[in-house]
């Protein structure tokens, strides 16, 4: 049996202790994710469109990443492009990419963040991982999905 001394609501706990938190400059709304694997190559193409809302006048948007190569980042707000050649930075230790841009989007706007980006079908059983299954003494790869498709789609509110 587990007992606790403290009601949680009313507690003093930091969640953020020992842990990377990320700026609380802009907060994601919604996350709509494409990816398309490559079962011969173990990796993986992806889009990710991510809506936010700016709560900081800011010029960077800092995101968790580990083991992608992002090809292009576009930010938008407002219906007008901010940039489509932001400087990116990545905090290996913290895995945290940081894309900085020059025009200001001032706080309570709107803002869409798109990035295309590679990766590998790791086997370490974490992220967009790979696994294997033996059938009939011959090793077979996972699917996505069970139709044969090789795309994934993934949207979070």
């Amino acid at each position: 049996m587990c007992r606790a001394q403290d009601d949680v609501a009313t507690s003093s706990f930091d969640v953020s202790k020992n842990r990377e938190v990320l700026p609380t400059n802009v907060k994601p709304l919604h996350y709509h994710l494409t990816l398309e694997p490559d079962f011969e190559k173990f990796s993986y193409e992806g889009t990710v469109f991510i809506d936010l809302d700016v709560t900081e006048d800011t010029t960077s948007i800092s995101l968790n990443s580990l083991e992608i190569d992002i090809h292009s980042t576009k930010i938008s707000a407002g219906g007008s492009e901010i940039t489509s050649s932001p400087k990116l930075t990545y905090n290996e230790d913290a895995q945290v990419t940081t894309i900085a841009f020059d025009k200001p989007i001032t706080a309570g706007s709107q803002a869409q963040l798109m990035q295309t980006f590679t990766g590998q079908l790791n086997d370490k059983m974490a992220g967009f991982y790979r696994s294997s299954y033996k059938q009939d003494g011959t090793t077979k790869w996972s699917q996505p999905m069970p139709d044969g498709h090789s795309r994934a789609l993934m949207n979070q509110h």
